[in-house]
C-alpha cells in the first residue's frame, strides 16, 4: 500500500480470466473502498474508459470510481 492506495496483483488462474477487470470494478474495488477507505489498483486489470461507462450505468449507486474510495 503506497499512499492511501492499495496495489493488487492477480495470480494463478486469476491473472488469466477474462473477467478479471469486471471482478476488480464490480467486486474488489466497491469493497477495499468500503471497508478500508482506499483505492485499489489491480495490476494488469486495465479496463477502457468505455467499459468503465458501461459498468457504472450497469452498477449504479454501488459504483466506485478508479482511484478515488467511497464517500
Amino acid at each position: 500500500m503506497e499512499g492511501g492506495k492499495l496495489r493488487l496483483r492477480m495470480v494463478g488462474l486469476c491473472a488469466g480470466c477474462p473477467y478479471r477487470p469486471l471482478t476488480t470494478i464490480g467486486t474488489l474495488r466497491p469493497y477495499v473502498a468500503e471497508r478500508l477507505g482506499i483505492a485499489l489498483e489491480v495490476e494488469g486489470a486495465r479496463v477502457s474508459a468505455e467499459a468503465e461507462e458501461r459498468m457504472a450505468r450497469a452498477l449504479g449507486d454501488s459504483y466506485v470510481p478508479p482511484g478515488a474510495p467511497a464517500t
